[in-house]
């Protein structure tokens, strides 16, 4: 697991992405797990994004924004470098068992391209379905579990 640290709040979807305080500000914590990013590499993802593209996409955002940049502004710029990044989920599919929501599928664009991966993902804490219907759960401890190009 390889973690970057810089003082801009962001998001990152694969390992996570941790926001916590140290000493008088906020700071932001890039975690990228190993295991889980060779998911990429997957012969059903060929021709996706794949694990080396993740590593460098998070490492020059995390660059970028430890410069004070935005999130928005480290992701457009790790992109600008060959290294885009995933975009906002689309067609968002709940995985419900019993009443509980243990996970999610989404279709994410890989930033600048006309590429969809399909990701599946885990909550680390199972949610009651009838308060996942009611707030945004999007930040919510998940880990991915597969990865496929459409």
């Amino acid at each position: 697991m390889v973690e970057w640290y810089h003082s801009r709040g962001s998001a990152v979807n694969c390992g996570g992405n941790h926001k916590m305080q140290i000493e008088k500000g906020w700071a932001t914590r890039h975690t990228i797990n190993f295991d889980q990013a060779a998911l990429f590499d997957s012969p059903k993802n060929a021709g996706g994004m794949t694990s080396a593209g993740l590593v460098g996409h998070e490492t020059l955002e995390a660059y970028d924004e430890s410069k004070g940049y935005s999130r928005d502004e480290g992701h457009n710029y790790a992109a600008s470098l060959g290294f885009p990044g995933l975009g906002s989920g689309s067609s968002i599919t709940a995985q419900v068992q019993g009443g509980m929501v243990i996970g999610v599928t989404a279709n994410f664009q890989l930033q600048g391209t006309s590429t969809t991966e399909r990701i599946q993902t885990r909550y680390l804490t199972p949610i009651p379905l009838s308060e996942f219907l009611k707030k945004d759960f999007s930040g919510a401890p998940a880990y991915p579990v597969d990865v496929e190009k459409k």
